[in-house]
């Protein structure tokens, strides 16, 4: 008995060692004005949204703009990227859409997409939301987009974010899955007016700040933010993202061409953020020649489809490399993830 239990026990070891779990980058942010003019660098866009694998995006003036995005962000990565976005919505003639773009092999779309019926008329732009779920393990979740009315002050603002308790309500109740709530709330998180959808829920981000000042590169507030029910996803990693510093631009420029808010994500499971893809005209991924897994260094590495600072640190210290196989010793490197990695093309032919 004692060597079939023992046996039996290395078997679920092994059997949960190697059982999927979710590993998905999950972001949220607001491109200013995005489909309006020509000021907009695209390619710079894509070159940030490229590290992500599911991104909530408000403030879409044309919803045709983030069709567009698809195909530079398939073209710049090389890989299938799936959209959807609402109709433009908003009181007057001022409208807005919301959006979603995902990586298809790492986030699935579920359906459910839906505009809160907002019975109580509060919000001037209805959330958006809809069902996603990592390819790795299944893991649902609902994910809702919000852009907060900013109006002259505060007080404009306060209705909107204590409605948001009621609209939590309702998206728990309508789907069986966790509630991912994020956006631009034009609020700081510690505000008198979150109290309401603070019973349910918290704010991941709680410090920093996430709009660029037009002064000194520094940011000034704290108004995007993602909220969830503690303890549903296994969060491992919350960030603000400094794009200008990613593109190597200053806030003036990243302002005038990008957007004055930079996006806000999470980290689920072992997820890392992808490899950046460089801002040029055509949106294109540039390289220059194959990855040798056993000369390469980290940021050589972290081209490859996959692998981020900690796999590239992996692969390193596994050297020397006999077969492209032999990378499922790294945690995180499944079959499916190898797979990739060799219809990437980009590693240099091994011994």
């Amino acid at each position: 008995m004692h060597y079939r239990a023992l046996a039996l026990s290395l078997l679920l070891i092994s059997l949960f060692a190697g059982a999927a779990q979710a590993e998905i980058s999950v972001a949220s942010w607001n491109i200013r004005n995005l489909g309006w003019g020509e000021q907009k660098d695209e390619a710079a866009v894509t070159a940030v949204l490229s590290r992500f694998d599911l991104i909530a995006v408000q403030e879409v003036m044309e919803p045709e703009a983030i069709g567009r995005l698809e195909q530079r962000l398939e073209s710049a990565t090389n890989e299938a990227w799936g959209s959807l976005a609402s109709d433009t919505i908003g009181r007057g003639s001022y409208k807005e859409a919301y959006a979603f773009l995902w990586r298809e092999k790492e986030v699935s779309f579920e359906g459910g997409a839906a505009v809160y019926l907002d019975p109580g008329d509060v919000f001037a732009r209805e959330p958006f939301s809809a069902v996603f779920a990592d390819r790795d393990d299944g893991q649902q979740f609902v994910y809702a987009s919000v852009h907060i009315l900013y109006g002259d002050s505060k007080v404009d603002r306060t209705p909107e974010i204590r409605a948001l308790a009621d609209y939590w309500q309702w998206l728990e109740e309508s789907f069986d899955a966790p509630v991912v709530l994020a956006g631009d709330f034009n609020m700081a998180p510690d505000e008198s007016a979150w109290r309401a959808l603070g019973r349910d829920a918290r704010p991941l981000i709680t410090r920093g700040a996430t709009t660029l000042s037009s002064r000194d590169n520094k940011f000034a507030n704290l108004y995007d933010n993602i909220w969830v029910r503690p303890g549903q996803l296994n969060i491992t990693g919350v960030e603000i993202a400094d794009f200008p510093s990613w593109l190597n631009i200053s806030h003036t420029q990243a302002r005038a061409s990008v957007s004055d808010h930079a996006p806000v994500y999470m980290l689920i499971g072992n997820a890392q953020l992808s490899a950046a893809t460089r801002s040029n005209s055509s949106g294109r991924r540039q390289s220059a020649g194959c990855v040798d897994l056993n000369t390469a260094n980290a940021d050589q590495l972290e081209s490859v489809v996959h692998i981020g600072e900690a796999r590239a640190r992996a692969v390193i210290a596994g050297r020397p490399w006999q077969s492209l196989s032999e990378l499922r010793r790294i945690r995180g490197l499944g079959a499916a993830r190898v797979g990739d990695i060799k219809a990437q093309g980009q590693i240099c032919p091994l011994p």
